[in-house]
């Protein structure tokens, strides 16, 4: 079976076409493209019109490629960025009028869960998921997810406002010091994990 998995990130839009074989999968093509979606999510709390047409170019680009390995099925993800956008509906829309492609925005529940099924398929030979207990943290240009495993079964999902272009753009609204630059950063992310340290049972 082939297929092929477009991931709209914060900061990029990726494209990944797979075929399986009889023990793993072969990747046949790995495309990425910058598109900061989240630039303007996280700045105006909304998908300016720049990003969407960039957007749609690029999954017309990938639409070519997709035909010519002759894939069927294929699976469209969008992440923070997406999920945080005040018209997110009107851009999945949108999208989906231009390209044809159906959007499924993953919450941070859905994010780790695959994080997990990948996690469990490469450690199944050298760690124990199923006997030990697990933190997995997952860090892009929007958001942290993080979840918590007991022998197998998650315990917590949660999801951080932290990431690179979250960092970037916070550092662009302080009119500082390098110190106190750093202070203002360390003070942010330091709430952030407050927020996860309640959140997590003991």
């Amino acid at each position: 079976m082939t297929a092929g998995v477009i991931d709209i990130g914060s900061n990029s839009i990726k494209l990944l076409i797979g075929e399986t074989t009889e023990a793993d999968i072969m990747i046949l093509e790995a495309l990425k493209n910058i598109a900061p979606i989240g630039r303007s999510t996280f700045l105006k709390g909304y998908i300016s019109q720049e990003p969407i047409n960039l957007t749609i170019n690029i999954l017309e680009k990938y639409k070519k490629i997709l035909n010519e390995y002759q894939v069927k099925q294929v699976f469209v993800i969008a992440t923070t960025a997406v999920r945080e956008a005040a018209n997110r509906n009107i851009f999945v829309d949108t999208v989906r009028r231009k390209t044809g492609f159906e959007i499924e925005v993953l919450n941070v529940g859905d994010i780790v869960y695959y994080i997990d099924a990948y996690i469990s398929y490469k450690l199944k030979d050298t760690y124990p998921i199923h006997n030990k207990n697990l933190l997995i943290c997952e860090m892009g240009a929007g958001s942290v997810d993080v979840s918590l495993l007991k022998k197998g079964f998650t315990v917590m999902n949660a999801g951080l406002a932290l990431g690179s272009l979250r960092f970037r753009q916070l550092v662009g609204k302080i009119a500082g010091s390098k110190e106190e630059t750093t202070e203002a950063l360390q003070e942010y992310i330091e709430n952030e994990f407050s927020y996860l340290k309640r959140r997590m049972p003991r």
